[in-house]
């Protein structure tokens, strides 16, 4: 499940929504008036640096202690 931010124009409020990706394109309404809510582009949660993946909250260490060897963290690996 991946989070979107929404604006409405009618409320001037932003408002966030859960689905899953497949949905991104999918229109939101307004949680407060129920008029249609503009999409807002965000950066990413994560940069990738010298090819390897950096997940926020991941450490170095904390990959080495949990033996994650490509810069992969929590058990996410494909290795």
């Amino acid at each position: 499940m991946a989070r979107y931010l929404y604006f409405c124009e009618v409320c001037q409020k932003e408002f966030e929504i859960e689905k899953t990706m497949a949905l991104a394109g999918k229109d939101e309404s307004c949680p407060k008036c129920q008029k249609k809510g503009q999409r807002i582009f965000t950066a990413p949660g994560i940069s990738i640096k010298g090819g390897v993946i950096k997940t926020p909250g991941c450490s170095e260490e904390k990959r080495d202690h949990l033996g994650c060897s490509s810069g992969c963290c929590h058990g996410s690996c494909s290795e």
